[in-house]
């Protein structure tokens, strides 16, 4: 008896995975909710159509060069919550960004740094993963990821 009363009701494991959750659904949302209508913003500064298709482009170009490095670098530091800090920053100060940009080229600024924010997301994986043990990992991501496309499709509905 004495043992049960000496557990907590939520273990603190799970109180990380919830919080997770909630970062994830936020990480998201933060770099998907000005989609909708990112183009015809973008437009309203004054940019080509072949400047827009570069700054809508350039999220991806650097999340795929940041990527493989953050790995990398999470990997032998073995310090993944910094980089999963640093991908929560780095969107906010993209949409920070957006909201005070007057010019295409900081809007291309800005959409590269939500691009490298989201080269975080692989070190969002790798910490989340390493919540639970090795069986349960399948089902846990299953999870995340369902809270990572629950923040996108909020978000663009919000937007839209």
């Amino acid at each position: 008896m004495q043992e049960l009363m000496d557990k907590p009701l939520i273990c603190k494991r799970s109180v990380q995975v919830y919080f997770f959750y909630f970062i994830t659904l936020t990480y998201w949302f933060s770099l998907y909710v000005y989609s909708p209508y990112f183009s015809p913003y973008v437009e309203s500064l004054g940019a080509s159509h072949s400047l827009t298709g570069l700054i809508l482009g350039s999220y991806g170009l650097t999340a795929v060069f940041f990527r493989l490095p953050f790995g990398i670098i999470s990997d032998r530091l073995q310090r993944r919550k910094i980089f999963v800090a640093l991908g929560m920053i780095l969107s906010g100060i993209s949409c920070l960004g957006f909201w005070l940009t007057s010019t295409p080229v900081t809007a291309l600024l800005f959409r590269a740094v939500a691009g490298i924010s989201a080269s975080a997301w692989v070190v969002f994986a790798v910490q989340f993963a390493g919540y639970f043990e090795r069986d349960k990992a399948a089902n846990a991501m299953s999870t995340l990821n369902a809270f990572c496309s629950l923040g996108q499709m909020t978000a663009t509905f919000s937007g839209g």
